[in-house]
């Protein structure tokens, strides 16, 4: 035990000097060629690291982590495999009553049936979700990196990615498979794509300041194809997420907000110069498709979502305030009471005066 604190603590040291160095030796005057080669050494070492480390705690578990919900889910998803289709019934009739997990289901089904197709039994379809999953966390540290890197600066997205490598619960949460881990590429990949989408357009640096927003009027026009085409994976991949876990409607607010408000700024602030204003409604079409892809997007994925769902949950689905319910109980976890009041409702219009009296009393 000692050996393997001693070595943790070595590695741990190791890696602070290897970033120090880093920062150090990119800030020298080397040529530019080096300095690219060098940080994408490091970034590929890092993320080759975090990856090893996840393989290994999850071949070094070897058992069921799926559990409560993701259990659940998984369970469905194998059983797919034989019916290719969801059992509202099932498991005591969970997706009946959350079908904001049939998505995620349909997803891990999808993913199952590749490793069936290619010949993986039951606990070797449990092994690739869980590699899936930790490539969903690694995908989205390598995003929140560009990110950082393209938005703050280089030394926080080195920063950023030590942190990572010495966070254990980066390398736990690799095996445990569930919407939180999934939807995470899509999170950050929709982040860095809205602000890149709007980096290109003259009212995407209205609170810095008007000479910015001249410069990039005058910058060489990049053909409206490639912002459209900005636009549409912007929308496809928000609405994937969002079907995916809903939550995601934080951050596609958050940036349609913040879209609102730079159109607001920059209409108030060149509308009486023409040319700039033009421009900037000109380059703003990318951003404009974004939300109409979005809003497209969002019948086709229930389209798709219906073609495995056989049964109706008007009546069964939990209202969307029974969540809000259970946040205020206690510590904000499973809420029994509240769970089978509203699970004996017989209609929605009950279950929601049902979770409504349980929610007053929280």
């Amino acid at each position: 035990m000692a050996i393997l604190m001693l070595a943790g603590i070595c590695f741990v040291a190791a890696l602070c000097l290897l970033f120090f160095w880093l920062e150090n030796f990119l800030s020298c005057k080397i040529c530019k060629e080096k300095k690219q080669i060098l940080e994408i050494l490091f970034v590929a070492g890092s993320m080759g690291s975090l990856l090893l480390g996840q393989l290994v705690l999850i071949r070094g578990i070897g058992q069921n982590t799926f559990m409560f919900d993701s259990g659940r889910l998984y369970d469905e998803a194998i059983h797919m495999l034989t019916t290719h289709t969801l059992d509202g019934n099932a498991m005591d009739g969970y997706l009946a009553m959350y079908p904001n997990n049939i998505p995620a289901t349909i997803l891990f089904y999808w993913l199952a049936s590749v490793g069936a197709f290619f010949g993986l039994a039951e606990p070797q379809i449990m092994v690739l979700l869980q590699v899936e999953n930790a490539l969903c966390i690694d995908g989205a540290i390598l995003l929140t990196f560009f990110l950082l890197r393209n938005y703050v600066s280089g030394k926080c997205a080195h920063m950023f990615l030590l942190v990572c490598l010495l966070n254990p619960t980066v390398y736990i949460w690799g095996g445990f498979v569930y919407t939180t881990t999934y939807c995470m590429p899509f999170l950050m990949g929709g982040l860095l794509l809205f602000l890149s989408l709007l980096k290109e357009t003259p009212f995407g640096y209205v609170f810095m300041d008007k000479k910015q927003v001249k410069k990039q009027s005058n910058n060489k026009e990049k053909g409206q194809s490639w912002l459209m085409g900005k636009g549409i994976l912007l929308g496809v991949l928000l609405a994937g997420g969002f079907r995916l876990r809903a939550t995601l409607i934080i951050t596609l607010l958050a940036c349609v907000l913040y879209l609102i408000l730079c159109l607001l700024f920059f209409s108030s602030t060149f509308r009486n110069d023409k040319r700039v204003f033009q421009i900037g409604l000109k380059k703003g079409k990318g951003c404009l498709t974004f939300i109409l892809v979005f809003l497209l997007s969002l019948p086709v994925f229930r389209g798709v979502e219906n073609f495995y769902v056989k049964f109706d949950t008007r009546d069964t689905a939990f209202p969307v305030i029974s969540w809000l319910a259970m946040g205020l109980e206690g510590s904000g976890g499973f809420n029994g009471t509240d769970f089978y009041d509203t699970k004996n409702a017989p209609t929605a219009e009950k279950k929601s005066v049902s979770t409504k009296k349980n929610f007053g009393s929280a």
